[in-house]
């Protein structure tokens, strides 16, 4: 029988987990600040309500986990692969560094990507309708049959997705962003 560990309202301070296995856990809007997870592979844990401020996440195996309603604040989470991850995911990022993650075959419906630096940043096959990209960095980021409907991308930097490629109906973008996606057509606009 399988035993899961629960925690639950709880502030966690400089715990590090660094190439630690954390199996079986779930998380209830607990709040972990400043918090080493470096390389962790995680393993069917659930983080419901949960918040991440400072931390470093990079590299961390996600293994089937459960996110709803997480948000990580200025964190550090370089080559993630959401792809094992359980979905729908309800997720929320604010001035992280996301570059290298990949995303494929995930309902991201509503994610919130907010003065992020996603670059060399993968997204296959999502929905990403009514997303946020608002203030972020997609340099070199490649978006290939995703929905972007109603997605904002408003003051989004290097901003270069192929409408060819994916569904941009009613996305919401600055002027700049709407001359991005012209550039690739060799136009003179006067």
């Amino acid at each position: 029988m399988k035993r899961i560990r629960h925690l639950e309202h709880r502030e966690i301070f400089e715990l590090d987990l660094a190439e630690k296995k954390i199996v079986d856990w779930s998380f209830f809007s607990c709040k972990f600040i400043k918090c080493n997870f470096l390389g962790a592979k995680l393993r069917q844990c659930q983080f419901d309500y949960c918040e991440f401020v400072e931390c470093d996440a990079s590299n961390v195996t996600l293994g089937y986990s459960h996110f709803i309603d997480a948000r990580f604040i200025e964190c550090k989470l370089l080559g993630l692969n959401w792809v094992d991850v359980s979905s729908p995911l309800k997720l929320a990022f604010n001035k992280c560094r996301l570059d290298y993650n990949v995303f494929s075959n995930n309902n991201l419906s509503g994610l919130e990507f907010i003065q992020c630096l996603l670059r060399d940043a993968f997204f296959q096959n999502c929905d990403l309708t009514r997303s946020s990209f608002y203030g972020s960095d997609l340099f070199h980021a490649e978006f290939e049959e995703c929905k972007l409907n109603y997605a904002d991308m408003t003051d989004v930097l290097n901003f270069n997705i192929s409408p060819e490629k994916n569904d941009i109906s009613y996305a919401v973008m600055s002027i700049d962003s709407a001359l991005m996606l012209l550039r690739r057509y060799h136009l003179t606009i006067r």
